[in-house]
């Protein structure tokens, strides 16, 4: 009587354990990365492979904005949007820095910008990822990775039908001393009364903030991004989010919040709550960095925020920014 007691009581203790082990296991494997697809998949599909291997020119050496490095980057970029069929744009403008603690810095920038007209567009989703880098680091992942996948985007895109809605690739300048690049575009497109308009606008920054892992979501600016972000299968944890709270750091996304468009920022993490020096480059975890990126990005995959944005890039924004870090300093 006495064992059958104690099996009793032990019970339910022993079914709280595997409850805890199997929420656990459900909590990890979201934050898994796919294997990367490699160079000889489909045209129509995401190639991780194809994507990475644009690093060894994007990412080559330091390149800060205001470098001859950079310049070559760029060069780059125009050259690869153009092999697309794209007409890809730069130009120099100066823009000031946002930051409250040097309000008066101004940079001059040269964004790289290119369109795929939709067929019946009524918005337009916009990329975003920063090509500069800081002065002491090639910018593998922050942001080379994210440049690269955006490339691969734009050859996905080409390779199919046409989206209903305009897709617009837009590799800032400038990000890292004060989202320069960002500023200037806007500012830009304010002055000359073109685009698709803030309201009908849909940002996705991608943006890194480790040496790999998935991209996860951790900005979000204005309403109507749901549809978007539910299609996409866009992973986000409460750790993610409350620890970019803490940092002093800022992305192009708090830009285009603050000029009305609704936007979302979808960076590499190593792992839950993990921030990797700059320095930190590791070529497989990139790869994966660039599937989950192109997974949730690319028009191709049935699951696409491209896609779905098109139903979201229709509603105005009810408030500029619902984000913490579109008030913090740029770093």
């Amino acid at each position: 009587m006495q064992v059958l007691t104690t099996t009793r009581r032990r019970t339910p203790a022993l079914v709280a354990a595997l409850l805890l082990l199997l929420t656990g296991i459900a909590a990890v494997l979201p934050l898994r990365t796919p294997d990367p697809r490699p160079a000889s998949a489909p045209a129509g599909d995401f190639s991780a492979a194809r994507a990475a291997a644009r690093l060894e020119t994007i990412a080559k050496v330091p390149h800060p904005t205001g470098s001859a490095a950079q310049a070559d980057v760029r060069r780059y970029l125009v050259a690869e949007l153009r092999k697309l069929g794209l007409t890809p744009g730069s130009r120099t403008r100066v823009a000031p820095a946002r930051s409250e603690e040097n309000p008066a810095v101004l940079g001059s920038v040269a964004d790289v910008h290119a369109k795929i007209p939709g067929t019946e567009p009524t918005g337009r989703v916009l990329l975003v990822a920063h090509y500069d880098s800081v002065p002491t680091a090639p910018g593998a992942t922050d942001d080379g990775a994210a440049v690269a996948a955006i490339l691969e985007i734009a050859r996905v895109l080409q390779a199919g039908p046409r989206p209903r809605d305009d897709v617009e690739f837009l590799l800032t300048d400038g990000e890292e001393p004060g989202l320069l690049g960002s500023q200037a575009f806007v500012d830009a497109e304010a002055a000359a009364h073109r685009g698709a308009g803030p309201g009908r606008t849909a940002v996705v920054n991608m943006e890194g903030r480790g040496s790999g892992g998935p991209a996860m979501m951790f900005q979000m600016a204005g309403t109507g991004l749901t549809p978007a972000v539910r299609a996409s299968g866009a992973l986000t944890t409460s750790p993610a989010a409350a620890l970019y709270d803490t940092l002093p750091n800022d992305t192009d996304l708090t830009t285009f919040a603050d000029a009305g468009m609704r936007a979302s920022t979808s960076p590499s993490w190593k792992g839950p709550g993990t921030i990797t020096p700059p320095t930190t480059t590791s070529p497989g975890s990139t790869a994966r960095a660039c599937r989950t990126w192109g997974t949730r990005h690319s028009a191709r995959p049935v699951n696409s925020p491209v896609r779905a944005s098109r139903r979201a890039a229709g509603t105005p924004p009810t408030s500029p920014c619902s984000a913490r870090s579109c008030r913090t300093p740029p770093g």
